[in-house]
C-alpha cells in the first residue's frame, strides 16, 4: 500500500501501466472510499460519497495538449463531492486501482490536508460571526466597489483608526478628487443650520447680520408664491424707516435648488401679510418663493451702497487720513466749522503775519481748548503772510501740521 496526501478538494489519481520500459495498453479502474462510514464514491453527477458496495470507475489515458501520454492514466473526483477536514473527511479514503488485464492491483490510504488559509476561497467561508465571513470582500476591480455594497453607517470615525488615511494611502488622484467634490459642490444643497457648509453659504450671501438687527438681514418666508414676494414674521413695518431702508438692495434668495440675486423693490402688505418684493434684473417679479426659503438683504456689501447709503453717513465714522470722508471733514472745519486760529507773530503795525488754525470734530471739543493749545483737535495747519508798507498783502503760505 502506498500513501498520498491530497487537498481536500483535489482528489486527483494516477496510475502507471509500463513492463521493462514498454507501456501497456490497459483498462485500469479505481474504486474510492471514504473510510469514516465506508460509503463508495458513485460518482455521478448529483451524488458522491452514497453507495455501501464499492463501485469501480474507469480511468482515462493522460493527455498533454493533443497528446496521449503512453501508458499513464487518471480518474478525478468531482470537487462538489469533496469534503472539507476537520470534520468527516479527516479520516481520509482508501482507494483501490485494478486492471485484470495487465494484473495490476494498488491500495492507496490518501490522507487529507488544507490548504494555507490564504490559498482558500473565499465564498467557502460565510457563516455569519466567523473570521472568513468578516474578510469576505470584493475584488478592487474598477467599479466593484458601489456604495450599495457598503451598508449604512459601516465606515464611521470608530471604524477608521486616527491617521489611519493619510499621504501614504491616498494617492494624488485621490486627494484631488475629495478636494474637488467638496469644494465644488453646490453650497445650496446643505441647508441645515449649524452645519459648517451652511454658515459657509451664510456669510457669502452677507448674513451675519443677525436676526433682529436693524433692518433685519435675514428672513425665512412662511408663504410660497410664483411673484417674488417674501412673507416673513421678521419683516419690517411698510412704511417705516427699516422698511424704506431695505428698498434698492441686493437680496439673496436661498431656495433647495441653490441661491440666485436680486433687489428689493418695496416693503408692502396686501392683506396677507407684510412682504418683501423681489425683482428680477430685467424688472420681473416672476420670482419662485417656497416656503423655508431664506432670503438674505446685503445691507453692507459694496455693491449694495445708494445714494442714501452715501450721503447719510456719520461724517465721524470716516477720519481715516488721507481718505475722501477725511478731506471733507477738514474743509467743513476750516470754513468755520469748529475752528480756531491762534496767532503768533506779528507786523510793526501789529496785523497778524503768522499763526496756527486747529480743527475740532465737535462744538463741545473747541469749547474745551479755550487757551487754543490744540488740545483735542483733529487737525492743524500753520500760516504765514507779508505786507507792503501800504499794508497790502503780498503773499501768504499755508501748510498742514496734523
Amino acid at each position: 500500500m502506498r500513501h498520498e496526501t491530497h487537498h481536500w478538494y483535489e482528489l486527483h489519481f494516477h496510475v502507471e501501466l509500463v513492463m521493462g520500459g514498454t507501456p501497456l495498453a490497459g483498462t485500469p479502474e479505481i474504486a474510492i472510499a471514504r473510510i469514516f462510514d465506508n460509503k463508495w464514491y458513485s460518482g455521478t453527477a448529483s451524488a458522491g460519497f452514497v453507495s455501501n458496495s464499492m463501485i469501480q470507475h474507469s480511468m482515462v489515458a493522460v493527455t498533454h495538449g493533443s497528446t496521449t501520454v503512453p501508458g499513464l492514466y487518471e480518474y478525478k473526483v468531482n470537487v462538489a463531492h469533496c469534503t472539507r477536514p476537520n470534520d468527516e473527511a479527516q479520516d481520509g479514503y482508501l482507494v483501490i486501482i485494478q486492471d485484470t488485464g495487465n494484473a495490476v492491483l494498488e491500495h492507496i490510504k490518501v490522507h487529507i490536508t488544507n490548504l494555507p488559509a490564504w490559498a482558500e476561497q473565499r465564498s467557502d467561508y460565510t457563516t455569519a460571526g466567523t473570521f472568513g465571513e468578516g474578510v469576505l470582500v470584493h475584488l478592487c476591480n474598477p467599479d466593484s466597489i458601489v456604495a450599495s455594497s457598503i451598508a449604512t453607517a459601516a465606515i464611521d470615525a470608530d471604524a477608521i483608526a486616527t491617521d489611519a488615511l493619510g499621504a501614504l494611502e491616498l494617492g494624488a488622484d485621490a486627494a484631488s478628487e475629495i478636494a474637488t467634490a467638496v469644494w465644488s459642490d453646490n453650497l445650496g444643497n446643505y441647508t441645515t443650520a449649524g452645519k459648517a457648509a451652511f454658515d459657509v453659504h451664510n456669510i457669502l450671501l452677507g448674513s451675519f447680520a443677525n436676526a433682529g438687527a436693524t433692518p433685519n438681514a435675514r428672513h425665512e418666508a412662511t408663504n410660497t408664491n410664483t411673484a417674488g414676494k417674501v412673507y416673513a414674521t421678521t419683516v419690517p413695518t411698510p412704511g417705516t424707516a427699516d422698511a424704506t431702508a431695505l428698498v434698492g438692495l441686493s437680496a439673496s434668495l436661498r431656495t433647495a435648488q441653490g441661491g440666485a440675486l436680486y433687489k428689493v423693490s418695496a416693503v408692502q402688505n396686501d392683506g396677507g401679510g407684510d412682504y418683501i418684493q423681489l425683482v428680477d434684473s430685467a424688472g420681473s417679479t416672476s420670482i419662485p418663493v417656497d416656503a423655508n426659503d431664506f432670503l438674505f438683504v446685503q445691507l453692507s456689501r459694496p455693491n449694495d451702497l445708494t445714494a442714501a447709503g452715501v450721503w447719510d453717513a456719520a461724517v465721524a465714522s470716516h477720519t481715516t487720513t488721507g481718505t475722501f470722508g477725511d478731506a471733507v471733514r477738514r474743509i467743513l472745519c476750516l470754513r468755520q466749522e469748529n475752528m480756531r486760529v491762534v496767532y503768533t507773530a506779528w507786523s510793526a503795525t501789529n496785523v497778524p503775519t503768522a499763526g496756527t488754525v486747529y480743527i475740532y470734530d465737535s462744538k463741545a471739543d473747541l469749547d474745551a481748548d479755550p487757551s487754543g493749545s490744540g488740545t483735542g483737535a483733529t487737525g492743524s495747519y500753520s500760516f504765514d503772510a507779508t505786507f507792503n508798507g501800504s499794508l497790502q498783502p503780498t503773499m501768504y503760505s499755508s501748510g498742514k501740521l496734523s
